[in-house]
């Protein structure tokens, strides 16, 4: 093989690999959004704001590069307005191909 199309293959190649890492970020994304949605409404609130955490994960730090971890606000089936934390996706799997979600509210002051 000449020079120029092993040049061609690498750059067919190198193209196919940012293609790839970039639909699998954006599946795991899209995905951990709907299931972080889903947790809401099953947990009987409505969401009020959703912001993805990639430093400051909370409770979650050692959670896998994988997994979409979300600060949130709600509204609770009282009316009041809470935080809490969403973790979405397994440690192996990550948010692209689990449909596992795990998250709880952050207790009231009282």
């Amino acid at each position: 093989m000449s020079d120029q199309v092993i040049v061609t293959l690498v750059i067919v190649f190198d193209v196919f690999v940012v293609l790839a890492v970039i639909w699998l970020y954006r599946t795991a994304l899209n995905r951990s959004r709907k299931l972080m949605a889903d947790w809401v409404i099953k947990n009987g609130c409505t969401l009020l704001n959703a912001e993805l955490r990639v430093w400051r994960k909370g409770p979650y730090k050692w959670a896998s590069s994988g997994q979409v971890i979300f600060r949130i606000t709600v509204m609770d089936w009282d009316g009041r307005e809470r935080q809490g934390w969403v973790c979405c996706g397994s440690k192996w799997k990550g948010a692209a191909f689990s449909d596992r979600v795990e998250g709880f509210l952050d207790k009231e002051a009282e």
